[in-house]
């Protein structure tokens, strides 16, 4: 919780937990389907931007 902003940084309230800042930069989201992806989505996957998961990778593995 944020109790107010003093000189451009927040003020927390008494007791509340510091969250951690966590590096994200080599996450990818992750898309299941049992229906098939797009084109797109595949040209994604080509790109590394994204995983995509279908019946055979989910059941059986990569």
């Amino acid at each position: 919780m944020i109790a107010a902003v003093r000189g451009g940084q927040a003020a927390r309230a008494p007791g509340t937990v510091r969250r951690a800042r966590l590096d994200t930069s080599h996450l990818k989201p992750a898309c299941y389907s049992g229906a098939g992806f797009t084109p797109e989505l595949r040209a994604a996957e080509d790109r590394g931007e994204v995983l995509l998961v279908d019946l055979e990778r989910l059941y059986r593995g990569s």
